[in-house]
């Protein structure tokens, strides 16, 4: 076991707990223990609900019955809803801090992924077999007030920042955007893990976290490639269809991604356009309606890109690197981006499982053509289903990246992030 890692068997949540129940304000001596276990029982409560529905679905009531409270009472533990589900976030954020500090105690940047994925993968491994409570996500807190938001960002911002010392040289003290862009992929990385870890039985798990850091150290091209230059293809077409649907889509898409799951608000939606909440329900049913269309219209965009590339003249690898340069550049172009996989939460459980399942579709296509490319030799020997995972989340993650490379067109941004994936970031 690599030095360090010992460390980082015993999981997060007991840990990350433990502040719950540490004496707070409410009594002391016994009255502030029994507040104490009651306020950690609350949030554990408001951990599940966060996970399976983010922060707008919160019920208050339910959690408060669920811990033996009535909802008169709840006030005493916290105000309102944004205050529980901040200290749901501070609880998530603090054991990420955790596994990225002790994981950071490794001496090489390849160990130090080694260490934080393998961690990571454990732990989401025993969430999904009930062998340890539920956590959410942290994607949904944007859509927490700004005095509540504030104080997780900063705290999200400082696991950024060590982790972005990973890939700088020692001594150097410059901000470059590598650095910058590799310490986000890494998290998006290990954010995007909950949605295929079942995909692999417990004994798996080393051999796929050493295809994750493969890909990450290394990125997948066999040789230097020339990264192509966009707007050869058709898939951001989307963006010059005016149709008032289309436009409601657009903002609606635009909104989850800045404020997750409250921009999904009808009347936010509506104000955005400049329009009545009739003119919406005209063209669309209700919320959950625009969501999955939202994702719908994502995946539709992200498929044609696939179908225009795979239709090129070029080897596997220049199809990957067409389709991967066309969806950079729809992100850093920002007028109609991708919807952000962290709005699943925001569906019902059907709709997301379609959501997901058409997700899945345009995985299927990276992966047949990363082993076309293994085959023909111009991509480096990988899980192909590993590196289509890790390229999907690369480009669905891009809008939020489009900041660090503002000073370059979108076209150009999106190439240098491309070129940045197929080399690797260590």
């Amino acid at each position: 076991m690599p030095q360090g890692q010992s460390g980082l068997r015993r999981g997060t949540w007991e840990r990350s707990m433990a502040s719950a129940n540490a004496p707070g304000r409410h009594g002391n001596g016994r009255t502030q223990a029994r507040s104490g276990h009651r306020r950690a029982a609350i949030v554990g409560a408001a951990m599940v609900q966060l996970e399976e529905h983010g922060v707008e679905a919160l019920k208050l009531p339910e959690i408060a019955r669920a811990v033996g409270l009535k909802p008169s009472s709840f006030s005493y533990y916290f105000p309102n809803r944004d205050a529980l589900a901040a200290e749901v976030y501070r609880h998530v954020l603090a054991g990420l801090a955790e596994m990225v500090e002790q994981a950071g105690r490794e001496p090489t940047t390849g160990a130090r992924l080694r260490a934080l994925f393998t961690v990571a993968l454990k732990h989401e491994a025993a969430m999904l077999a009930g062998r340890t409570p539920k956590q959410p996500l942290i994607g949904d807190i944007r859509a927490l007030r700004r005095e509540m938001r504030a104080p997780l960002t900063d705290a999200y911002l400082q696991v950024n920042r060590t982790i972005r010392e990973w890939f700088r040289d020692e001594g150097d003290s410059h901000d470059d955007w590598q650095s910058r862009i590799s310490a986000s992929y890494v998290l998006e990385s290990l954010f995007w893990l909950r949605a295929w870890v079942g995909e692999y039985s417990d004994w798996e798990h080393a051999a796929l976290v050493e295809e994750i850091v493969r890909f990450l150290e290394n990125g997948f091209l066999a040789r230097a490639a020339e990264i192509p230059i966009t707007g050869a293809l058709s898939g951001d077409a989307a963006e010059d269809d005016d149709s008032p649907r289309e436009a409601f889509l657009r903002a609606a898409t635009r909104l989850i991604n800045r404020y997750g799951s409250r921009g999904s608000s009808v009347e936010r939606v509506a104000e955005e356009l400049g329009v009545t909440k009739g003119s919406f329900y005209h063209h669309l049913e209700d919320k959950d309606d625009l969501v999955s269309e939202c994702f719908a219209r994502s995946h539709e965009q992200m498929a044609e890109i696939q179908r225009l590339a795979d239709g090129e003249e070029g080897d596997a690898a220049a199809r990957l690197l067409r389709a991967a340069t066309e969806a950079a550049a729809v992100q850093f172009a920002g007028r109609f981006p991708f919807l952000r996989t962290s709005a699943y939460i925001i569906l019902p459980p059907y709709e997301r499982e379609q959501s997901l399942a058409r997700a899945r579709r345009i995985t299927r296509w990276y992966a047949g053509q990363f082993a076309a490319g293994i085959a023909q030799r111009t991509i480096r020997p990988l899980d192909p289903f590993v590196a289509s995972q890790m390229l999907f989340i690369a480009l669905n993650a891009a809008s939020d990246l489009a900041a660090i490379l503002s000073e370059r067109q979108p076209g150009d941004a999106a190439r240098d992030y491309v070129a940045l994936l197929t080399r690797g970031l260590a």
